[in-house]
């Protein structure tokens, strides 16, 4: 099983840091390759082809330490945004349908079946839970 999985069994808030974790190292080592590689590649082609043809020197000194700067920021903007994005994680919890928790209903489920107006929720309202048969 994934964090994520664990998570939503146990509710315990490690394994929830865990997957974001996970999840924002998977993203930088994905954000950072691509930044390197598109200034390498980038650098390369405009710095090796002239109208003349290639010139002396194949590869620049100055290509690898660009790339890998690029790269560097590329991957801890990358990684920022993804844990910014798995924030609004915390308290979600896919329950199976036909499962009731206390725990886990809303305050406009457990708040009873009539409105303010007096006329009871029904299918389709948009006013508390849908009966069940």
């Amino acid at each position: 099983m994934d964090d994520w999985m664990l998570y939503q069994i146990t509710e315990d808030p490690a394994y929830l840091r865990s997957f974001r974790v996970k999840r924002a190292v998977r993203a930088a080592a994905m954000g950072g390759s691509l930044g390197a590689i598109g200034v390498f590649s980038t650098a390369l082609m405009s710095s090796s082809v002239t109208s003349k043809g290639l010139t002396g020197e194949l590869m620049p000194r100055w290509i690898p330490r660009r790339a890998a700067g690029f790269g560097l920021l590329c991957g801890t903007i990358s990684a920022v945004i993804s844990w910014q994005n798995t924030a609004y994680l915390k308290d979600t919890f896919m329950l199976a349908p036909g499962v009731n928790s206390s725990r886990h209903e809303s305050p406009e489920v457990s708040g009873g079946g009539a409105s303010e107006s007096g006329s009871t929720a029904g299918p389709g309202s948009g006013k508390g839970p849908v009966p069940t048969v």
